[in-house]
């Protein structure tokens, strides 16, 4: 996902929520049931686990996600 230059200081600026953040959160919102296990997320924002791990830590506390076990 890529943002133009002007979008991300705008999301930064009015939600105070990082671009790291912002996709993240995008990529949860085009899973089913708004869900998705770690590893596929960190694929998908070509992060590592470590770094998506201590991103969705962080949105969950600001309540934004909430992290269950996988069924």
């Amino acid at each position: 996902m890529l943002l133009d230059a002007t979008t991300d200081p705008q999301i930064h600026d009015h939600a105070d929520m990082p671009h790291a953040y912002y996709t993240f959160l995008a990529i949860l919102a085009g899973c089913p049931d708004l869900a998705c296990r770690m590893t596929a997320l960190a694929r998908a924002t070509f992060t590592s686990k470590s770094r998506t791990s201590h991103a969705v830590v962080a949105i969950e506390k600001r309540g934004w996600v909430r992290r269950e076990r996988c069924k």
